[in-house]
């Protein structure tokens, strides 16, 4: 079609608006498919970021209370520690308090005497001191304490107790030749009477 005319006949006119508006909803067609179609991948789009936002905030919030419960979990943790080294070092002391009891007692006696080499080590070790040597020698003492397969002697039992018991001013003759015994004196003398 020719534009440059100045008159247009009326048919001319509606052919060219008609071309033109053709043109025109042919564009438009297209761009509202287009927009459609981003319409729709931008709802897809905002779903998905949704979904991501959801995630991050359960993420956190996980992430929180996995810090709290750790933080508990330690706390307990400490105090437990705590509870078991306190009754670790009662334990210590009972058992040195038992052990000297028991070399001050029975010093003369063996398995007494073994006893207390073995802690003496232990002790060496727990202090730092030889480690290895000492670890071997430990294990030694106690197979060797272990392993002692002596034949039952009570003739010879008694004469270890006597000779473990003779400084402490214990006389087997006194015990059996007691003489004449008053049991007013002999209570006081045990402490169950007063004076």
């Amino acid at each position: 079609m020719d534009l440059d005319k100045r008159k247009y006949k009326r048919d001319e006119v509606i052919a060219i608006v008609e071309e033109v508006s053709s043109s025109f909803q042919e564009t438009i067609d297209k761009l509202r498919s287009e927009v459609g179609i981003l319409s729709e991948k931008n709802q897809r789009i905002s779903g998905e970021l949704a979904l991501i936002r959801d995630r991050e905030h359960l993420i956190d919030s996980a992430l929180i209370d996995a810090k709290k419960q750790a933080e508990e979990i330690l706390s307990k943790a400490n105090l437990q520690y705590v509870a078991v080294i306190e009754s670790l070092k009662k334990f210590s002391e009972n058992w040195k308090n038992y052990f000297k009891m028991l070399s001050e007692k029975y010093p003369l006696y063996p398995a007494v005497q073994q006893a207390v080499q073995i802690k003496e080590t232990l002790d060496g070790i727990l202090k730092g001191k030889d480690y290895a040597g000492s670890i071997q020698l430990l294990n030694e003492k106690i197979a060797s304490a272990n392993n002692t397969n002596i034949a039952f002697n009570p003739k010879k039992k008694i004469e270890e107790y006597i000779v473990a018991t003779s400084d402490n001013g214990f006389n087997i003759d006194e015990v059996l030749n007691p003489g004449e015994l008053q049991l007013e004196d002999l209570c006081k003398e045990l402490g169950l009477m007063e004076d």
